[in-house]
């Protein structure tokens, strides 16, 4: 199943980045919002464990109030749930913020 994603990065340029830096595979997972609602998250998943932190997910995100891109431990994303919906062309779209407005369910 291929799903379509929307990145706030260039996700082969994160994954060029981080391989070559940490030395192991890296695979671009999906964005999402992980902690805060709306700072939607790009999420990459590493096979062996960070040497200094110990995770396997990792998360980039642009913070506004800093005005800089950080970087976050997402290994919370394996207690998630997805949802995708089909759009106009038949493709799949992961959706990653789901908004209730008066009663009425809106993806974004």
């Amino acid at each position: 199943m291929n799903i379509k994603h929307h990145p706030n990065f260039n996700t082969d340029e994160v994954v060029e980045k981080y391989e070559e830096k940490d030395g192991v595979s890296i695979k671009y997972v999906c964005t999402t919002d992980l902690r805060a609602s709306d700072v939607p998250v790009d999420i990459f998943y590493r096979e062996t464990a960070h040497p200094q932190f110990g995770n396997h997910y990792f998360g980039l995100y642009y913070d506004h109030y800093r005005d800089c891109v950080m970087i976050c431990d997402a290994d919370m994303i394996g207690e998630f749930e997805f949802g995708v919906v089909e759009n106009d062309t038949g493709e799949l779209e992961f959706r990653r913020v789901i908004t209730i407005i008066s009663g009425s369910t809106t993806a974004t």
